[in-house]
């Protein structure tokens, strides 16, 4: 259930992610006013489980994979921006994200102006985790950027001013959230003390569309995704940088109905 005393917003991507989703979503609602839920037309079971959270609502779209893109987080994220509103408290997160159970989100007292992190946890044994218990045992991932797992700003502060927030042209989900978190200077870049996320699953393998395992065990061919997964990994440095022409230097559309 959803928080209308919270001041926070959520926008979130999944695509093929609804069992990840089912576990976090649910768990951080509490701390959200309202989370939007940006994924594709035919992924029924995540527009199935949102549908039963209150406070969430999913809006389908094709900009995942428009123009022959493998996963372009950025324009999805700016037609769901739209639906959204572009006002107040904002924070993108991950399907795979769960935010601290056992406190809300700290708002009061940050500096609108400012863009903040939260430093990351990583659980690679899901099956460990339990709602309202302690974590189990992780290992912290250090960055030195904040980046789309968890970015919390508000609509007004002078970075956020010009459009899109995130570009548009990336072909996959790995570098517009590098890209929008540079819109801020360093010195109104801070992560949030005392509030650390948990991340489910390794990092970094589903920036091309899901490659990672199910947690159901419903996937159909496991050997067919571990090649993936090797493939991916060899060819992440020159799949980066992969630009879809026909978005470049566009400003971002209205939503697609």
């Amino acid at each position: 259930m959803s928080n209308p005393d919270s001041n926070v917003r959520a926008i979130l991507t999944c695509v093929g992610f609804d069992d990840m989703l089912a576990l976090t979503l649910p768990n951080n609602m509490p701390r959200l006013k309202e989370c939007l839920v940006v994924t594709s037309h035919t992924d029924l079971r995540t527009q199935a489980l949102v549908a039963g959270i209150p406070g969430a609502r999913c809006y389908c779209t094709d900009a995942f994979t428009r123009h022959g893109a493998k996963f372009n987080k950025g324009l999805a994220l700016e037609e769901g921006f739209d639906v959204l509103g572009r006002e107040g408290w904002l924070l993108l997160l991950d399907a795979d994200i769960i935010l601290p159970g056992d406190r809300p989100l700290p708002i009061a007292g940050l500096d609108p102006r400012g863009l903040y992190g939260a430093r990351r946890h990583v659980l690679q044994a899901i099956h460990l985790w339990r709602p309202q218990q302690p974590w189990p045992p992780t290992r912290q991932c250090p960055l030195k950027e904040i980046v789309g797992y968890f970015q919390l700003f508000h609509a007004q502060a002078p970075a956020a001013q010009s459009r899109p927030w995130y570009e548009l042209d990336f072909a996959h989900a790995a570098a517009s959230d590098v890209m929008f978190s540079r819109h801020w200077p360093s010195h109104q870049k801070r992560w949030l003390p005392n509030y650390p996320v948990l991340h489910f699953g390794a990092t970094g393998e589903n920036w091309f569309g899901r490659v990672s395992d199910r947690l159901d065990g419903t996937d159909t061919d496991r050997a067919a995704k571990a090649q993936l997964r090797r493939q991916l990994k060899r060819q992440q440095r020159q799949l980066a940088h992969d630009r879809i022409p026909q978005l470049s230097g566009l400003a971002a559309p209205p939503p697609k109905t």
